[in-house]
């Protein structure tokens, strides 16, 4: 009998490690709130963490449908406009004229992508943009 609870309690074990996915949330009052928030870049092909980390690259989602992003220059701003399904659309992107050597080429990259992106993903407090040109990852600035 004490063998049987074992292989059991293993199997059920064994289960919950293969629990399914959980759905994206973002279409749900919690999942809305969870979207507005100030999101910082940590993945952008082609520039390292470090470097997305030191230039502080942030996109703010806190006024939705109005948004804006910051690379280490110029202010962006844009519409972005999340559905419950995962789907997202962005507006032109707007900035201002300052020109930093240094940063150009991370805002250059974050703005050509942009307009290529067309889903999104919350996965606790990471956020992913995927799109036709690549991805971006994005963490919670007020969970870090």
């Amino acid at each position: 009998m004490m063998r049987f609870v074992s292989v059991a309690a293993a199997a059920w074990a064994l289960a919950a490690c293969a629990a399914p996915t959980p759905p994206n949330t973002a279409g749900t009052p919690q999942g809305e709130a969870a979207l507005k928030r100030v999101w910082m870049l940590t993945k952008l092909d082609g520039f390292s963490k470090d470097r997305l980390v030191a230039l502080k690259a942030e996109m703010n989602w806190t006024n939705l449908p109005a948004a804006g992003a910051y690379m280490g220059c110029n202010r962006l701003m844009f519409q972005a406009k999340p559905q419950a399904d995962g789907k997202v659309s962005f507006g032109p992107v707007a900035a201002t004229r300052m020109y930093c050597a240094e940063q150009m080429d991370v805002e250059s990259a974050f703005a050509d992508i942009l307009p290529t992106v067309t889903h999104y993903q919350i996965q606790g407090h990471h956020l992913i943009l995927r799109g036709s040109k690549g991805e971006m990852h994005f963490v919670a600035q007020d969970w870090d």
